[in-house]
């Protein structure tokens, strides 16, 4: 007897579309083009193979949603899958590039479309940095430590770094990750030394030129980074060892060191929790774990003007290489649904036995017809090459397939009107921007010659974050690659992902 297969736990860095399977679409629109790309997976028939018994599949692009109708070789009702698009305006005449790929299984087109209320207008990285998260956003939340207690811990054990009563501690806010680093406006001066370098051996003289600097009673936040100095921490609840930090307790990393300022520790806020009466300031300014971690990489990209980040852990192994291919796109995706089965929100038990359905109901269709779901792109040409081509069983079946459908001169029927017996919603679809992006995973123990690993690339920057946030930028955006068609996850030695952002940002 099989054992039933237990389900993953939910995970934080969980992608906002569903992982792709049977009956799933997805739609992307780019900033200043009015085409978007439209991906929808078509399920394989049960005829096993018999062509007589093969059923037609019909695709239809409508101007608020797409549907897919399956309809039997020998006649009776078809079935119709629907998704929903209130949320965009679709011009089903304006259909271009329809093609198959993955053995007839994904079918996708390029058609007008845009969004209902908004307009995507194409934006630079600096306005959208300043747009994810503003350093107003930053300052909002140091305004509420002056009237409520203020705590630090580590996000993995809980462990108390540093806490205080109710106006005990004050938070000031950084324009930039380094501007203590890198702002001439946070350097040191010397009140008996003239401007410039400091020659004076009293060091009890020496005081900051700014504000920016914590304090035994004073942190400062940045975008990515929670500053605090040595004497501010609870005793014993922080390590530091070769610059880097870790928790007392558990003995992960937390941060690092200051570059300049040797008594400032910078905790990571993946791997630290900063809260004022409660609330974290990562709950306060980013809807999700993935969006927190596209800010990250496009404030990097955006001070080091690249478009290619290596994040590396604090001991410098590399991880992943990410190079941004837009500012962003807008997605917008989910799972068909049947017309004839409008139902209310299901339980839990329910939507646990309908995720098992589409495997019973497909796995042996999907073992007969398709070979091998293979990452690489196929083209149009190469793709319509093997429906021309009728030497075998399977390319005359795709090409009936394929001409059951040209009810217009081409792969999908356009059709501008909705049937009256059809006007329920039956799945709400919400587009939401990402930051698209190509990545390679690195083997530590071959990348220490990579140019693009050891700084001797001046096109690729580098990110240095504690290990555990590297792992969760890493599995978020292997989760966003599982959320997309097969035939769109590859591109030559680059795997296909994405990071979602603010929604503020449209």
């Amino acid at each position: 007897m099989e054992e039933a297969e237990e389900e993953a736990a939910p995970s934080i860095c969980e992608a906002k579309l569903p992982r792709w399977s049977s009956n799933s679409f997805v739609m992307e629109l780019k900033p200043g083009n009015e085409c978007a790309t439209l991906f929808i997976d078509c399920p394989d028939d049960a005829s096993g193979g018999d062509d007589s018994e093969a059923p037609t599949t019909l695709i239809r692009v409508k101007e608020g949603n797409i549907r897919l109708q399956t309809i039997p070789a020998g006649g009776g009702d078809a079935d119709e899958l629907c998704a929903d698009l209130a949320a965009l305006s679709l011009k089903p005449n304006s259909i271009q590039s329809p093609a198959w790929a993955e053995d007839g299984r994904v079918f996708m087109c390029k058609v007008k479309a845009q969004l209902s209320e908004k307009t995507i207008e194409p934006k630079t990285y600096s306005r959208l940095a300043k747009e994810v998260v503003s350093l107003a956003a930053i300052n909002a939340f140091a305004e509420g430590a002056s009237t409520n207690p203020v705590d630090l811990k580590c996000d993995e054990c809980g462990n108390v770094l540093m806490s205080g009563k109710k106006g005990a501690i004050q938070i000031g806010s950084l324009p930039t990750d380094d501007w203590l680093t890198l702002s001439p406006e946070a350097g040191y001066n010397c009140e008996s030394c003239a401007a410039g370098t400091h020659s004076c051996s009293k060091g009890e003289k020496t005081t900051a030129s700014s504000e920016w600097l914590p304090g035994e009673q004073k942190v400062v936040v940045s975008f990515a980074y929670t500053h605090i100095t040595t004497e501010a921490a609870n005793p014993g609840s922080l390590t530091v060892k070769d610059r880097t930090v870790r928790c007392g307790a558990c003995q992960k990393e937390l941060g690092a060191i200051n570059y300049v300022y040797p008594r400032i520790l910078q905790l990571h806020h993946a791997t630290t929790s900063l809260s004022v009466n409660g609330r974290s300031f990562l709950s306060s300014a980013y809807s999700s774990l993935p969006s927190f971690f596209g800010s990250c990489i496009l404030n990097r990209c955006e001070t080091m003007g690249s478009q290619k980040v290596v994040i590396r852990s604090l001991d410098r192994t590399p991880h992943l290489l990410l190079w941004l291919l837009d500012s962003y796109m807008v997605l917008i995706g989910g799972v068909m649904v049947d017309t004839k089965k409008p139902e209310p929100e299901p339980t839990p038990v329910a939507k646990q036995e309908a995720k098992s359905q589409p495997k019973q109901a497909n796995g042996q269709s999907r073992k007969k017809r398709r070979k091998s779901t293979s990452c690489s792109s196929i083209s149009d040409t190469e793709q319509g090459g093997k429906r021309q081509n009728g030497k075998t069983e399977k390319k005359d079946r795709e090409r009936h397939r394929t001409n059951s459908t040209l009810s217009t001169g081409s792969d999908v029927s356009v059709s501008t009107a909705l049937s009256s017996e059809n006007d329920h919603v039956f799945d709400t679809n919400r587009p939401f921007p990402v930051l698209k992006m190509l990545y390679k995973v690195f083997e530590p123990s071959t990348a220490k010659d990579d140019p693009r690993v050891n700084g001797q690339d001046a096109s690729v920057c580098i990110l240095d974050v504690p290990y555990t946030f590297a792992m969760r930028v890493l599995e978020a955006i292997l989760r966003s690659t599982g959320t997309l068609p097969p035939c769109n996850r590859a591109l030559g030695q680059f795997y296909v992902g994405y990071l979602p952002l603010e929604e503020r940002i449209l």
